[in-house]
């Protein structure tokens, strides 16, 4: 009875560590993967990548994975924060996302361009403005007209009335466009930062 018990002792011993050898070839420590899961509190290989600080002692073998990548000093040091990030590969190269170090954080961005907007010509006109009175000149109301005459004709004849403006000859106005959309392909959403469509899921690091 002993001897079996032994043996069986002996078994579980040998599937644990060979359990534990695949599972770090498969998923070694250090590993962050992504659980459709709120809670990970139950789970005591895996930590959420909350930007926490754990102390070297604890966590001897995933420190000297990710050392002090992600910040830390002394004898403490700390996951990495992804809680509502985009990981993006890293290149190392340079090639595609230069000037990057491994495990910095870059913030969100658009690419600079520019907006060109035309306008059509106008051609030669004057625009109409009213005199409410002699004494107070306020234009009120602007419009093409194609009749020209001095609006200081008018002052002496009339109290109110509308006159015109010298023309301007044939010229075109440029336009700021503060505000550009394009409603076509549907409304266009306006949030504080440029992102993609998303969905929130937990990342996770395995610690241990």
């Amino acid at each position: 009875m002993l001897n079996s018990i032994n043996e069986y002792m002996m078994d579980e011993k040998i599937i644990k560590d060979i359990v534990a050898r695949e599972l770090e070839r498969l998923i070694p420590i250090g590993s962050i993967q992504c659980f459709a899961r709120a809670d990970v509190s139950t789970m005591m290989e895996w930590l959420p990548c909350d930007g926490r600080t754990l102390k070297k002692a604890d966590y001897p073998e995933l420190f000297d994975v990710i050392g002090l990548t992600f910040g830390g000093k002394g004898g403490s040091f700390k996951l990495p924060d992804l809680r509502g990030q985009f990981i993006r590969g890293w290149d190392m190269d340079g090639n595609n996302d230069a000037e990057r170090q491994f495990g910095s954080l870059q913030d969100d961005s658009i690419q600079g361009h520019s907006h060109t907007v035309k306008v059509s010509t106008a051609g030669d006109h004057c625009h109409k403005f009213g005199f409410h009175n002699n004494n107070t000149k306020e234009a009120n109301a602007f419009y093409t007209s194609y009749t020209h005459k001095d609006a200081w004709d008018y002052e002496n004849e009339f109290k109110t009335g509308d006159f015109d403006t010298s023309r301007a000859g044939r010229h075109k106005h440029e336009i700021v466009v503060g505000n550009p959309a394009d409603f076509t392909c549907g409304k266009v959403r306006v949030a504080t930062e440029t992102r993609p469509k998303n969905i929130a899921l937990l990342y996770c690091i395995r610690v241990k």
